[in-house]
Protein backbone atom coordinates (compact mmCIF):
# COMPACT_ATOMS: atom_id res chain seq x y z
CA UNK A 1 0.00 0.00 0.00
CA UNK A 2 1.22 3.52 -1.03
CA UNK A 3 1.83 5.89 2.04
CA UNK A 4 -0.32 9.29 1.75
CA UNK A 5 1.36 12.29 1.45
CA UNK A 6 0.98 14.60 4.54
CA UNK A 7 -2.21 17.30 3.63
CA UNK A 8 0.45 20.06 4.62
CA UNK A 9 4.43 21.23 4.79
CA UNK A 10 5.27 23.40 7.18
CA UNK A 11 8.43 25.02 6.45
CA UNK A 12 10.18 26.41 8.86
CA UNK A 13 13.48 28.45 8.00
CA UNK A 14 15.79 28.97 10.58
CA UNK A 15 19.82 31.11 10.60
CA UNK A 16 21.50 31.68 13.70
CA UNK A 17 18.43 30.68 15.99
CA UNK A 18 19.80 29.01 19.19
CA UNK A 19 19.14 31.71 21.42
CA UNK A 20 15.27 32.35 21.07
CA UNK A 21 13.95 28.60 18.40
CA UNK A 22 12.55 26.32 21.25
CA UNK A 23 10.15 28.41 22.52
CA UNK A 24 8.44 29.20 18.93
CA UNK A 25 8.98 25.08 18.01
CA UNK A 26 7.55 24.20 21.47
CA UNK A 27 4.25 26.17 20.61
CA UNK A 28 4.20 24.93 17.09
CA UNK A 29 4.32 21.58 18.39
CA UNK A 30 1.43 22.34 20.99
CA UNK A 31 -0.47 24.13 17.84
CA UNK A 32 -0.39 20.63 15.52
CA UNK A 33 -1.00 18.14 18.60
CA UNK A 34 -4.73 19.63 18.62
CA UNK A 35 -4.68 19.55 14.60
CA UNK A 36 -6.42 17.19 12.96
CA UNK A 37 -5.06 17.62 9.43
CA UNK A 38 -2.07 15.35 8.55
CA UNK A 39 1.31 17.20 8.02
CA UNK A 40 4.94 17.11 8.47
CA UNK A 41 7.26 19.96 9.49
CA UNK A 42 10.68 20.91 8.12
CA UNK A 43 13.06 22.83 9.57
CA UNK A 44 15.11 24.17 7.41
CA UNK A 45 18.60 25.22 8.89
CA UNK A 46 20.50 28.08 6.65
CA UNK A 47 23.97 27.30 7.27
CA UNK A 48 23.96 28.53 11.15
CA UNK A 49 27.12 28.48 13.45
CA UNK A 50 25.96 28.82 16.67
CA UNK A 51 24.47 25.34 17.01
CA UNK A 52 20.60 26.07 15.71
CA UNK A 53 21.23 22.36 13.61
CA UNK A 54 21.53 20.41 16.44
CA UNK A 55 18.78 22.27 18.38
CA UNK A 56 16.67 21.25 15.16
CA UNK A 57 17.76 18.06 15.13
CA UNK A 58 17.03 17.26 19.00
CA UNK A 59 13.60 19.14 18.07
CA UNK A 60 12.98 16.54 15.47
CA UNK A 61 14.14 13.39 17.45
CA UNK A 62 11.30 14.93 20.24
CA UNK A 63 8.63 15.55 18.44
CA UNK A 64 8.33 14.06 15.16
CA UNK A 65 5.78 10.47 14.62
CA UNK A 66 5.73 8.40 11.93
CA UNK A 67 2.62 9.91 10.50
CA UNK A 68 3.44 13.27 11.63
CA UNK A 69 7.27 13.78 10.81
CA UNK A 70 9.61 16.61 11.81
CA UNK A 71 12.75 16.48 9.40
CA UNK A 72 15.62 18.80 9.46
CA UNK A 73 17.40 20.07 6.17
CA UNK A 74 19.90 21.95 6.15
CA UNK A 75 22.25 23.84 3.86
CA UNK A 76 26.55 24.13 4.32
CA UNK A 77 26.35 27.52 4.46
CA UNK A 78 23.81 30.45 4.82
CA UNK A 79 22.63 31.42 1.53
CA UNK A 80 19.63 33.40 3.02
CA UNK A 81 16.04 32.67 3.79
CA UNK A 82 14.97 32.13 -0.19
CA UNK A 83 17.62 29.62 -0.30
CA UNK A 84 16.54 27.48 2.55
CA UNK A 85 12.85 27.93 1.17
CA UNK A 86 14.01 26.31 -1.81
CA UNK A 87 15.68 23.71 -0.06
CA UNK A 88 12.17 22.81 1.55
CA UNK A 89 9.95 22.70 -1.19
Amino acid sequence: MKPIPPAVSILVPAYNEAGRIVPFLDSLAAFLEGWGTSHEVLLLNDGSSDGTERILAEAAAARGRADRPWRVLSLARNRGKGAALRLGV
